[in-house]
């Protein structure tokens, strides 16, 4: 019996067994049509994601393109036609469209758009679910804010070369005054702009009617006045440098001041801070390039002379007009720095017959003067159309003074306070090279004279770790450093900065250059690169379109 019921229960279990094979496979079957609907249905969800994705950023893309012609007066209806084209522009899905006109706000400073696609489905289809639809929106909201700009334009004179159209210069013009009328054609904006002009070259320039301005040295406090080895021989014979021009345009009637300034010492230079003249040393020294000597020191190591432009900047006979005594002969280098410093031969010199008509106590001083913050657009525009190329490239110079016309600290003060609700301040940097400031064979400067003064005389100008500059490389690396630190200084203080290069072809800006110009920005975003006219043109007005608006997606 024990066997008998042994067989019987495991016969009856193999029966069993067999009997729920067939369960679960029937199980199994009924079960698919719910996973494969699930596997379906995630792997066209995920597609769908993709393609809601892509069309928020066409969507954001097109109403950022399109909504500063509600402030122009467009009509809905005229903004979609804009907004169609746009939107097929830059987006590849076939199946975006725009929903709807836009909607436009009574007051204008808001406009928003409705877009829709769909996805056709690639497992879905099983289950008789052909497409999923997909749609986006997108605000742009004008911003209340105030602005306060400053247009850092390069005049340097590889501007005047081709961008394979115009001159770079012409086309910066074409570009510059196009950013100025969409600033003051725009009826959300016109009333809220205010807008410096700084161009720049080695030096930035200022009106000469601020001769006598609390902010600049002109009576000799600062110690930079007479700096050695530039004029240390006053002697008491000239308290300042505008008595010494005044010297020079009674020799040459264009040896006037044209409004250049040297440099505040490291770390002012990279600071807004205010010239104070209860502390002279932050006042700004007139530039004065100081003539250099007559050609006849010999080389202590060739045992011959230099030629004529040895000494880049010799434009008076060192032996002539009141000074008196022994007459240094250039024999040695001793010699040489006497010749250079002494200030009695600018009093009824003698003009030497070998120097470039450029050079002179002007020197580095060939940027037109900036002008201050203003919303007169006849002003704005006229500065523009006048700007000529000529002079090596400071951009750490052009920056500062950018920095400066917003500021509201002296020397202008023109700016509102830092923090003030509603205010946005910004720097729009354009340039078509990189930081210059060349060496010479100059045996006493080694380099051309500039706003931080001669190599030799630099060091209190330069960041501790770029200083005992010898050569060009060094000192781009040293105007480098000093331009990185105040551009992050001034965003810092809450300045937005935009920088433009514009590198052409035929006359590139080297890999420095525009990390340097990135860097400058600290946004990638805010970094644009011009290869030709039109994509400079097209830099400003991506700027001047984004100034103003907040996006707002939903």
């Amino acid at each position: 019996m024990k066997y008998e019921f042994s067989s019987n229960l495991k016969l009856f279990a193999s029966r069993a067994r067999r009997d729920q094979r067939g369960q679960v496979a029937i199980l199994f079957a009924l079960s698919l049509i719910p996973i494969m609907a699930f596997i379906g249905s995630s792997v066209d969800f995920s597609r769908a994601v993709t393609a809601r994705s892509n069309l928020q950023q066409a969507t954001d893309a097109t109403i950022l393109a399109v909504s500063k012609f509600a402030q122009d007066g467009s009509t809905a209806a005229q903004i979609k036609t804009q907004a169609v084209a746009y939107l097929k522009a830059v987006s590849t899905d076939p199946y975006a469209a725009i929903v709807g006109d836009p909607t436009i706000s009574a007051d204008k400073t808001k406009v928003c758009l409705n877009t829709s696609s769909h996805i056709d489905t690639a497992i879905m289809k099983i289950f008789t679910i052909n497409q999923v639809a997909v749609s986006s929106s997108a605000c742009t909201v004008t911003n209340n804010a105030t602005f306060e700009i400053a247009m850092v334009l390069d005049t340097t004179g590889s501007m005047a070369n081709s961008d394979g159209t115009n001159s770079k210069i012409a086309s910066m013009r074409s570009a510059a005054n196009q950013f100025v009328n969409y600033m003051y054609t725009s009826t959300t904006l016109a009333s809220r702009v205010k807008i410096a002009v700084v161009p720049f070259a080695a030096s930035v320039a200022v009106d000469t009617t601020y001769k006598s301005a609390a902010w600049i040295d002109g009576q000799g406090q600062s110690s930079w006045n007479f700096y050695s080895p530039l004029f240390t021989g006053a002697g008491g014979l000239a308290t300042n440098r505008f008595t010494i021009y005044g010297w020079l345009k009674s020799i040459n009637s264009n040896w006037d001041w044209r409004g250049c300034l040297e440099e505040q010492a490291y770390p002012a230079n990279v600071q807004d801070t205010p010239p104070n003249a209860a502390t002279p040393d932050t006042l700004f020294v007139p530039m004065l390039a100081p003539d250099e000597p007559d050609p006849t020191y010999k080389d202590s190591k060739s045992k011959t002379q230099y030629d004529p432009y040895t000494y880049y900047n010799d434009y008076l006979d060192d032996n002539s007009s009141t000074c008196t005594g022994a007459q240094p002969t250039g024999s040695t280098l001793a010699d040489e720095a006497t010749k250079q410093s002494r200030v009695c031969k600018y009093k009824n010199g003698t003009r030497t017959t070998s120097y470039p008509t450029s050079y002179g106590p002007h020197y580095g001083c060939t940027a037109s003067p900036l002008v201050r913050m203003t919303n007169n657009t006849t002003t704005l525009k006229a500065k523009i159309d006048s700007l000529q190329a000529a002079g090596n490239t400071n951009i750490h110079q052009g920056f500062m003074w950018g920095w400066r016309t917003l500021s509201p600290n002296a020397p202008f003060a023109d700016g509102q306070d830092y923090g003030t609700p509603d205010l946005i301040k910004i720097i729009v940097l354009m340039t078509d090279g990189m930081n210059t400031w060349s060496d010479t064979n100059s045996a006493l400067d080694g380099s051309e004279y500039g706003p931080y003064g001669y190599y030799n005389t630099a060091n209190a100008r330069l960041p501790t770790t770029n200083r005992n500059v010898t050569t060009s490389a060094g000192a781009r690396n040293a105007i480098d450093a000093l331009t990185k630190e105040a551009c992050s200084n001034a965003r810092t203080a809450g300045v937005i900065v935009y920088t433009i290069g514009f590198s052409v072809p035929t006359d590139p800006i080297d890999s420095q250059g525009l990390q340097l110009l990135q860097d400058c920005a600290g946004n990638s975003a805010r970094s644009f690169v011009a290869n030709n006219s039109s994509s400079l043109i097209s830099a400003f007005a991506q700027i001047g379109s984004s100034i103003g608006t907040l996006r707002l997606s939903n």
